[in-house]
């Protein structure tokens, strides 16, 4: 499955796209298969408020809602199954989540921007632990954006630090690098 985000009058809507290939064909083609979110509602009425993120895991579907400062997680269909977040700098509260990804036994890593820290909750979004803090050195985030998960190691990108942080999934710095052009 394949998402892509569509932008009318400042409000968001997700379509959901299936993807078919052939391999003895050497185009794919798109099937609209539904659309979540309604782009003409007003604020209290929209599911989402400015999705930053997203991350597919099993048949769920986990955004970042940064203006809303949560996490919304959705089934297949678009059905809001769970939130959870709030605006603030506790643990369990954003400002400004911009990434976020989902690893092999279901925990959620977010990246809190505006905090500059990760935080891990499981898939139910219990708050499991929170690493990083504002700053230039190693584990230290500067406007932390993407984030992504795999093989027991965590990628953040740094923005305002301009590089790449590489953590364990527990919080350890193992390193970082830059990308130079």
């Amino acid at each position: 499955m394949v998402l892509s985000r569509h932008f009318a009058h400042a409000a968001v809507t997700i379509l959901l796209f299936v993807l078919f290939t052939s391999p003895a064909l050497a185009y794919q083609q798109f099937e609209f298969v539904q659309e979540i979110g309604d782009s003409g509602a007003k604020p209290p009425q929209r599911l989402l408020n400015e999705p930053r993120a997203l991350a597919l895991a099993g048949d769920r579907i986990y955004i970042a809602d940064s203006a809303a400062h949560r996490v919304v997680v959705l089934d297949q269909t678009g059905k809001t199954v769970l939130t959870w977040g709030s605006k603030g700098d506790q643990n369990g509260q954003f400002r400004d989540p911009s990434g976020i990804a989902v690893d092999g036994q279901g925990n959620v890593y977010v990246a809190d921007r505006g905090n500059g820290r990760i935080q891990v909750f499981d898939g139910s979004g219990a708050f499991l632990r929170v690493f990083g803090a504002k700053g230039s050195g190693p584990k230290q985030f500067s406007d932390p954006g993407g984030v992504s998960v795999g093989q027991g190691l965590l990628y953040v990108a740094d923005a305002g630090n301009s590089r790449v942080q590489v953590l364990t999934t527990g919080g350890i710095f193992l390193g970082q690098f830059t990308v130079t052009t």
